[in-house]
């Protein structure tokens, strides 16, 4: 169960974040355990296999992500001419 909680917030964070963006979202299976069924483990896995994440991660971008990107975008481009 050590990583059920990780799972469970991993979840609970794109609920979250599909409802602000009024994004729908089907909630993950749950991890299960050492004595699950193969159909739930199956099921748990499926899911994550093909996982995408809804957020956008703006928070973990400080105020001046863009300008520095396109700094080292900028930089990049110029390097590679």
């Amino acid at each position: 169960p050590c990583f059920r909680a990780a799972f469970d917030e991993v979840d609970a964070c794109e609920a979250r974040a599909a409802a602000a963006n009024g994004v729908a979202y089907e909630r993950a299976p749950r991890f299960g355990s050492s004595t699950s069924a193969w159909d739930t483990v199956a099921r748990f896995y499926a899911h994550f296999e093909s996982f995408r994440s809804v957020r956008s991660f703006r928070e973990a971008h400080g105020p001046d992500a863009a300008r520095a990107y396109a700094a080292a975008s900028t930089k990049e481009r110029k390097r590679l001419e």
